[in-house]
């Protein structure tokens, strides 16, 4: 058995690769070359486009954006929609009281009519969030328990995610918070949203066959022009909504809350930008 298994593992006929063990359980895409020629339309393709064949190069990447509220601010009524405003453009952080543009540093999207640039396609395989890790636990509970999130894509707003925030893991380290009192921390835990793995992200792969492409489902596709958002709705737990949720003043330890959601996956682009 061990002669067989040494004999069959490498770049042979079979195409198995290596993998680390920090690989191991992560969706991997191996086309037969890089770049690769991207299909018209009607053709089955994992990247369809509606141009003529044109060369792609493939990248792993992860699309993301940014959520932002200050410090006794009041977000009971506010939706956050992410991957709405692109690279360069105004937004206002909740309980900011003036506008900023996005930099690189808030978002990698640069948006075209509320979809990707043409020509690029993102195959997305998971989605995973990054949490600032100063947050007050009450803000934290709030956050992750009492705001819905939806991945939704296309004119016809279709879903592909649906749930609580906290079922999107955080693979990161532990969130340390404490109750204080007379402004000294006599209480300490940890809060984090999901075990602290690099792989731990909510998968968007059906396990299905896809016919299209003759092997499994990867994930969803988001082909150019075609728009996408990730809301966080923090306005329909009537509980919270009814006691005015705000995030904790600065006064009372507050430092209101930042995150990032990451859309992960393999971006095809085109070689001539």
């Amino acid at each position: 058995m061990l002669k067989t298994l040494e004999s069959s593992v490498g770049p042979g006929s079979r195409r198995w690769v290596r993998l680390t063990e920090h690989e191991i359980g992560r969706p991997h895409f191996r086309p037969i070359k890089n770049p690769i020629v991207a299909a018209p339309s009607g053709a089955p393709s994992i990247f369809p486009y509606t141009t003529s064949p044109q060369q792609l190069e493939l990248v792993r990447w992860a699309l993301r954006d940014t959520f932002i509220a200050l410090a006794g601010a009041g977000v009971q009524l506010v939706q956050f929609q992410l991957f709405t405003i692109g690279k360069g453009q105004a937004f206002t952080p909740q309980g900011a009281a003036a506008a900023t543009n996005k930099n690189q540093f808030h978002t990698n999207v640069q948006l075209q009519n509320g979809g990707l640039p043409n020509p690029q396609s993102m195959l997305v395989s998971s989605i995973r969030q990054v949490l600032r890790a100063n947050i007050f636990y009450t803000d934290m509970l709030n956050l992750m328990y009492a705001t819905l999130a939806t991945l939704q894509c296309g004119d016809m707003e279709r879903k592909y995610f649906e749930g609580l925030l906290a079922e999107i893991p955080a693979a990161q380290a532990g969130i340390q918070v404490g109750f204080v009192t007379a402004g000294d921390i006599t209480h300490g835990s940890v809060m984090t949203p999901g075990w602290q793995t690099v792989h731990n992200v909510y998968s968007l792969q059906t396990g299905l066959q896809d016919p299209n492409i003759g092997g499994p489902d990867l994930g969803v596709i988001i082909n150019e022009g075609r728009a996408f958002s990730l809301i966080l709705d923090p306005t329909l737990n009537s509980t919270v909504v009814a006691n005015g949720w705000s995030t904790i003043a600065a006064a009372s330890q507050g430092t209101g809350f930042q995150g990032w959601i990451l859309l992960d996956g393999v971006l095809a682009r085109s070689l001539a930008g």
